[in-house]
């Protein structure tokens, strides 16, 4: 059974306060300028910059001294999260080449999900319901022995996939024409408005075996072979296949989890790449 928690320490004195006060508001006199919050491979949003940061250290260490002795247990069995969809979000939309979504496209309600499980930036974003299944499934990995795992990209908005893309595009044409170099840097990293990772639903995961690295040997590891078999009972499905490059148009990924819902497990079971899925008789 899978849980994530957030704790905070019992109370102490009021004069341990007082200092945490003074310390806190040097944080804030020295916080200033952009007001982002970038979650390492896109941003995140234009509301949380470093001021707003400096008031959540405040928040934390008021949290640790005097917040009260609680812990947050959210207990759920596998799949147990995957009932029904949130409001307006569509878990088993086709996001590629040819079905982009709108540039100002963003998930409704998200969850850092780098509060809870390993991740290799500060803050990593999934839509909420992909959040606690990812979370819940990551630990379930771990009770099976499989404690190596870490997420290295969630979302991403459409102008860091821009960028993103555009310098992918500058290293093909080393090797490309201007005209193929595009067609290539597709395959490899999604032009804007094709990305799942704008969704919400889509993660990128990779192990300590390989150092953490997003790279097709992470499909030799243990903690792959795991998720390959028991992903789709968490709403997972490994969006893109090796055998099915031509369909899906992107390069195999080992590594590129996508959220479905509670349809996973019959993708998984059918063999089918989310785009022959959808387009089944």
């Amino acid at each position: 059974m899978g849980t994530y928690e957030k704790r905070r320490n019992k109370k102490i004195k009021p004069l341990v306060f007082a200092l945490v006060a003074i310390l806190s508001f040097g944080v804030l006199i020295g916080a200033g300028g952009k007001a982002y919050a970038v979650e390492g491979l896109g941003i995140i949003s234009k509301s949380e910059g470093l001021v707003d940061k400096a008031w959540k250290f405040i928040g934390n260490l008021t949290g640790v001294f005097f917040g009260e002795d609680k812990t947050e247990v959210v207990e759920k069995e596998p799949g147990a999260e995957i009932v029904s969809e949130a409001a307006g979000m569509d878990y088993m939309m086709l996001i590629n080449a040819n079905n982009p979504v709108d540039r100002d496209y963003k998930p409704g309600e998200m969850v850092d999900i780098a509060e809870f499980v390993s991740a290799t930036k500060s803050s990593i974003y999934l839509e909420k319901q992909a959040a606690e299944s990812y979370i819940n499934m990551v630990n379930a990995m771990k009770d099976a022995g499989l404690g190596g795992i870490s997420a290295v990209s969630g979302y991403r908005d459409y102008d860091y996939q821009a960028r993103l893309h555009n310098a992918e595009i500058s290293r093909q044409r080393q090797y490309y024409s201007a005209g193929e170099a595009p067609r290539k840097a597709a395959r490899i990293v999604a032009a804007p408005g094709t990305s799942e990772h704008q969704t919400g639903l889509a993660i990128d995961v990779s192990s300590r075996d390989i150092g953490y690295v997003l790279s097709s040997s992470f499909a030799n590891t243990a903690s792959f072979a795991w998720l390959k078999e028991h992903s789709h009972e968490y709403g997972f499905i490994v969006r893109y296949e090796k055998d099915k490059t031509d369909i899906t148009g992107v390069i195999y990924e080992p590594w590129h989890l996508r959220y479905v819902g509670d349809e996973a497990t019959d993708v998984y079971e059918s063999g089918l790449c989310l785009e022959e899925y959808l387009n089944r008789e």
